[in-house]
């Protein structure tokens, strides 16, 4: 028999999990090697800066905006973390690839804020619908307004 007509065994079905799971490590790695940066800029950014290194208050400023920029937790990090895991996990990682997380970014980020925008912001409890990702749903959950004749669970025209 040649080894040509040799039947292999088939791969276990765990091996492709493993593979996907190193490859989303490794897409992972690529925005937090950018954190240590922006944690250094943010730093130097802080007003104590001024004052006791002796630096200009406007290059203060601008490290703190360059640093504030990456770690702003509502459009930094995640767009960050949006175009890096796409990269890492593309196939042909080149600008197309990172255009397209951008694009994808944005679209579901505009979204979330469509939905977490409130009528009356008012009569809602610890501004539930100000944040991100937390759409109308809790809006009519945590409605203590009198005049739509609730208390919590009941609708409040979010």
């Amino acid at each position: 028999m040649s080894s040509a007509s040799a039947v292999t065994p088939p791969t276990p079905w765990w091996q492709g999990l493993v593979s996907g799971l190193q490859k989303m490590g490794r897409s992972l790695q690529l925005p937090i090697a950018v954190l240590p940066a922006a944690g250094i800029l943010n730093r130097l950014g802080q007003p104590d800066i001024h004052t006791s290194w002796g630096f200009p208050s406007n290059l203060v400023k601008v490290f703190g905006g360059a640093g504030g920029a990456l770690l702003n937790g509502s459009l930094g990090l995640p767009l960050l973390f949006a175009v890096g895991v796409a990269i890492g996990m593309a196939k042909k990682s080149d600008g197309s690839t990172a255009l397209a997380a951008v694009a994808g970014f944005l679209v579901y980020y505009n979204v979330l804020q469509t939905f977490a925008k409130c009528v009356r912001p008012a009569v809602l409890t610890d501004g539930v619908c100000d944040r991100p990702g937390r759409g109308a749903v809790q809006c009519d959950r945590y409605s203590d307004d009198p005049e739509s004749g609730g208390s919590a669970g009941s609708s409040s025209g979010c």
